[in-house]
């Protein structure tokens, strides 16, 4: 049953964390995010979720640093 919050919580249950993170329950449940236990639930914590989104690559990037493209981008300007 999905539940409906004024604020995001800090501890999820698969079904909220995965709608925060925009992808499916089933995926979100195969990646290596941790959880933690409250009372018998396997929680997920926000700080974890934001984590794992933080260390996605960007797309078109895999063989450049965010200070290279910082660089080109201002090299390109002047």
């Amino acid at each position: 049953m999905s539940r409906s919050y004024g604020y995001t919580p800090r501890l999820m249950q698969a079904p909220e964390a995965a709608r925060y993170l925009g992808m499916s329950e089933s995926k979100i449940r195969s990646l290596p995010i941790p959880k933690k236990v409250s009372g018998g639930n396997r929680v997920y914590d926000i700080r974890d979720l934001d984590n794992f989104a933080d260390l996605l690559e960007y797309e078109g990037t895999k063989n450049c640093t965010i200070n290279e493209q910082a660089n080109a981008a201002f090299e390109m300007s002047a």
